[in-house]
């Protein structure tokens, strides 16, 4: 019933976004009041959190593995921008960062901030060299900016310019690959 629960409140999210994932909508869809909801998950705020947690979960753990792939030289960096870019768009990260945007700090878990912490900490064990914590903090700004950009206007943006989808994940690639070689401006 949670695992239900949670999968349909990730579908409303990627749906609707952010103010479409309440305990009503959850309920109506596996036919039960959000009263029954909130007696699984103590609280909205609680059961919204556990749908952040998974959608965090999947992401750490696909990019942590592709990260260690990268360090043993069996993975590139498009590898990387592709995953990460599918979890924003497909994966509904853009719609959570979205929605984190408009949490108050307090309502956060602060498990989740940890764990994109963690993500740098996997980086920048990947990138090694001098400066590496630097460069990793950098790269993972970045692949995360133009991500989360292009999950909420990409699209859109991409029609009006003209331009093939593919081509921000190029030039993240290539941005990246500066950044590896170079470091950050500064």
């Amino acid at each position: 019933m949670r695992a239900e629960a949670l999968e349909i409140g990730r579908r409303l999210l990627l749906a609707g976004g952010p103010s479409a994932v309440t305990l009503k909508s959850v309920g109506a869809e596996m036919g039960m009041t959000h009263a029954n909801l909130i007696h699984h998950f103590g609280s909205a705020v609680a059961f919204q959190a556990q749908i952040q947690y998974a959608i965090v979960k999947e992401l750490v753990s696909s990019v942590t593995g592709m990260l260690e792939r990268f360090a043993a030289g069996t993975a590139g960096i498009g590898e990387i921008v592709d995953e990460v870019f599918d979890a924003y768009t497909n994966g509904g990260l853009g719609a959570l960062i979205t929605w984190w945007a408009i949490t108050k700090p307090e309502e956060r878990d602060p498990e989740l901030e940890q764990a994109m912490v963690n993500l740098v900490a996997v980086l920048e064990q990947a990138v090694g060299g001098t400066a590496a914590g630097k460069r990793a903090r950098a790269m993972v700004w970045l692949v995360c900016m133009v991500a989360l950009g292009n999950s909420l206007v990409g699209p859109t943006l991409n029609e009006n310019i003209g331009a093939d989808p593919k081509d921000m994940r190029d030039t993240t690639v290539w941005l990246l690959e500066q950044l590896q070689k170079r470091g950050p401006v500064r």
